[in-house]
This record gives structure tokens, sequence and C-alpha cells, in this order.
């Protein structure tokens, strides 16, 4: 029973952090970066590794020890660049000036 909920929540927990960083991904690329080629260059590096992911065990023997330690290290690694990160809200600020502006259609949304 635990172990259902914690997969339960865990899977919450992820899944719901992916388009955080889509968002943040987007906000990062914004002045000098299509959306459009951003999200595809995200999509593609993630298939990519997924795909690397799930080939790698049929190659060590079917082991998925190493699974859980190099998840370890990627979080380790990854953690400390995320929360260091300094984000310009240029799109924000774009949407607020023409809100203050009044814009209608750039203030709702409708520009994305």
């Amino acid at each position: 029973h635990v172990a259902y909920v914690s997969g339960i929540l865990g899977g919450f927990c992820f899944n719901s952090s992916i388009p955080l960083f889509f968002e943040l991904t987007m906000e990062t690329v914004y002045p000098w970066a299509n959306e459009h080629a951003a999200s595809t260059v995200l999509v593609l590096v993630n298939t990519v590794v997924q795909i690397v992911f799930l080939a790698v065990p049929t190659k060590i023997g079917g082991s998925a020890q190493w699974m859980n330690w190099l998840l370890l290290v990627v979080l380790g690694g990854a953690v400390p660049p995320m929360v260091l990160m300094k984000v310009k809200y240029s799109r924000l600020e774009v949407d607020q000036q023409a809100a203050s502006a009044g814009v209608a259609g750039v203030a709702a949304g409708a520009d994305r």
C-alpha cells in the first residue's frame, strides 16, 4: 500500500515539473531564440536521452542497479545549477508593458 501511494505521489510530482521546465526554457531563450525551436530541441534531447537510457540495460546484461546510481549522480549534478540560475522574465515584462499600454491581444497571451 505504501509503495502504491508513493509511486502515485512520485509520478505526480515528477510530471508536474515538466511544464515548469518548459516555461523556464522559454523564459531563458525568449529574446534571442524562437520558442518553437527551443521546445523542439528540448523534446529532441529528452527523447534521445530516454532512448539511450532504455537501450543501455540490454547491452550490460539486463541489470538495472546502475539506473539508481545514475539518477543520484544526475540529480546531484543538476540541482545546484537550477537553484543558482538567475532567470530574467523577459516575456513577462513584454506582457506587462503591453497590458499597461492597453494592447488587448498581447496581454491576453495571444502572442504565444
